[in-house]
């Protein structure tokens, strides 16, 4: 069994027991949460389809996360922590998605045309 000593900034110190891989779920974002005085509740979403007519994803709930209120915080916390240590390598990072998502778009124009008919 594998341990490690675990300091976040602003929590106590605690030994991380990690005997087996922690389970993995994709959500696209947290469509809502409640906040209470002992435990919160944070509800993800995934987008599953794309309403033509609306021009509006439709999205489900896939995850409710459920936990102490002061643990909703000391994430709240470490997320801001990782974010500005990561800040320049996140910014760029967005630009580099940014431009291969540009670039695909125009190319795309260009393969099927100004007004988006198919060219031969």
């Amino acid at each position: 069994m594998k341990t490690k000593e675990i300091n976040q900034p602003g929590g106590k110190p605690f030994l991380l027991v990690q005997d087996k891989e922690p389970l993995d779920v994709f959500v696209d974002g947290a469509i809502n949460m409640s906040v209470g005085p002992s435990v919160s509740k944070l509800i993800f979403f995934r987008v599953t389809e794309t309403d033509q007519e609306k021009k509006m994803d439709i999205r489900e709930p896939a995850l409710r996360l459920t936990l102490p209120t002061p643990a909703l915080f000391e994430l709240a916390s470490f997320v801001l922590q990782q974010g500005q240590e990561n800040r320049d390598k996140i910014l760029d990072n967005a630009a580099k998605q940014y431009e291969a998502f540009r670039t695909a778009l125009q190319q795309l124009k260009i393969e099927q045309g100004e007004k988006g008919e198919r060219v031969p």
